[in-house]
């Protein structure tokens, strides 16, 4: 009989234990885990050289130059995916077939009783692998220039940053204070989905469930879109985290 998936509460089919949805996720997250295999042998060994994107993480603009010392979690995730790779394809096959074969089993793997799990494990997987080579994505909105209103994007600790459009050097506590009252007084509308990326590339993490969730149980409100999809207002959505946000948090 079919239900709903423990992951993202979709629907599945018989027989299924995670959706269609991550499904593709998980082969996703697969192929890209099998791309880096050797990349990940390479910096767990200690034997890559730094790339343009392993910087000293906190640097601001062009002094960013000391390269990221190499991470000695990826011999971790080496050995993880290393282990799932070879339970799943036989000894002798080369990594692009290997690697179809992983895809391939993806719509067998999602059968298994531990698929939920397994699908949750190879996506925390994949995220801390690709910050490991691109800790660009730890990056979140700032705010805006003050000069030239270029978004910039900065690490969470960060306290000043260099417009790259402009050469403004920016106080981002006065950049996030601005973003924050704006986007708060702001009738800005959205899907579920656009608004958890908009929200959480500003720094406040919330899901698209979450939201939908909230809508459902009038918590906030929403209304229906010209093309028939429900919509919310920035505003609503942040009043709701910072309510749930603990004091110490703030």
């Amino acid at each position: 009989m079919a239900g709903e998936c423990p992951n993202d509460g979709a629907a599945m089919a018989d027989g299924e234990m995670i959706c269609k949805d991550c499904q593709r996720v998980l082969a996703a997250d697969l192929g890209y885990l099998c791309d880096r295999m050797d990349d990940l042998y390479q910096v767990a060994t200690r034997q890559a050289k730094p790339g343009p994107k392993q910087l000293a993480k906190g640097s601001i603009g062009p002094r960013a130059t000391n390269p990221d010392p190499l991470r000695e979690d990826a011999w971790g995730y080496y050995q993880y995916f290393r282990q799932f790779y070879t339970a799943l394809v036989p000894a002798g096959i080369d990594r692009e077939k290997g690697r179809t074969l992983l895809l391939e089993g993806v719509p067998s793997l999602a059968r298994n009783r531990s698929a939920p799990a397994i699908q949750r494990q190879i996506r925390q997987a994949a995220d801390s692998v690709k910050r490991i080579f691109d800790w660009e994505a730890e990056k979140r909105r700032g705010g805006w220039c003050q000069a030239c209103s270029s978004i910039l994007w900065v690490l969470d600790k960060s306290q000043y940053a260099i417009c790259p459009q402009c050469g403004q050097l920016n106080d981002l506590a006065e950049t996030r204070q601005a973003q924050k009252d704006w986007l708060m007084d702001s009738y800005q509308e959205g899907t579920s989905g656009e608004i958890a990326q908009l929200l959480t590339q500003c720094g406040w993490p919330v899901t698209s469930r979450a939201i939908r969730k909230w809508a459902q149980k009038g918590i906030i409100g929403s209304e229906k879109g010209t093309d028939g999809r429900n919509v919310y207002r920035v505003g609503d959505i942040i009043a709701r985290i910072e309510h749930d946000r603990p004091a110490s948090a703030a």
